[in-house]
């Protein structure tokens, strides 16, 4: 193999090793539908009350974000790793995109309890012990998760619009009310991007997986001596 050539595979698989998210692109479009179907779900069970609906969603959503961080990150070292790790270096763009990321992320944590909690007269209904629990732990955790787990501007993006609106269905369980009767503006923006969101990390996802999967074939077909 030509040593240019060998180069320029290496680069590209180092590029799936760091950053490029593939298929987690598509588990995170499946993610924003369970994160827009579950308050539905819980309301659809009037056997459950109404203070236990809004903790069990709130204990949802943790759940999913904890579990599209492990998924993905198994994937990584499964499938986009699988041919050895590749040092890349992030870039200074990249760095100051995963701190600005990681702040933004800090203060949609901490905007959505003050607002709950500093309501006035009272907030209503009162949040759960449970919503101020997770919504805490959120403050310190989803911050921390955003510099230690999240690479690249695509995974980035997609933590972000997780992050959002997973943290105002947990505080904001009222908000299941305009999706199902598919009013407000709310509802119209909820319906149009959520879909828009998951087949679009649907494709880019899936393409490029299989352009990862071409190019670990080469790779190995580059790796095999000649007879």
């Amino acid at each position: 193999m030509e040593p240019d050539h060998l180069a320029q595979l290496s680069r590209r698989y180092a590029r799936y090793s760091h950053s490029l998210p593939g298929l987690s692109l598509a588990l995170g479009g499946l993610v924003m539908l369970l994160l827009l179907f579950a308050p539905l779900f819980l309301d659809e069970h009037a056997h459950v009350c109404w203070e236990n609906q809004r903790g069990l969603l709130a204990l949802i959503v943790a759940l999913l974000l904890a579990g599209w961080l492990l998924i993905k990150e198994w994937m990584r070292q499964r499938i986009y790793q699988s041919l050895g790790i590749a040092e890349a270096r992030s870039s200074t763009a990249e760095i100051v995109f995963t701190k600005l990321l990681a702040t933004a992320i800090a203060l949609v944590a901490f905007a959505y309890p003050v607002k709950a909690l500093a309501a006035q007269p009272h907030p209503d209904p009162l949040p759960t012990d449970i919503q101020i629990y997770v919504g805490l732990t959120a403050c310190l955790a989803l911050p921390w998760c955003t510099l230690r787990f999240i690479r690249g501007v695509q995974e980035g993006i997609l933590w972000f619009i997780l992050c959002f609106w997973g943290l105002a269905l947990a505080w904001i369980f009222p908000l299941a009310e305009p999706f199902k009767n598919g009013e407000g503006p709310l509802a119209m923006i909820v319906f149009l991007t959520i879909p828009l969101a998951y087949f679009g990390g649907l494709i880019v996802g899936l393409v490029q997986h299989f352009n990862f999967m071409r190019l670990a074939r080469e790779i190995r077909s580059q790796e095999t001596p000649d007879e």
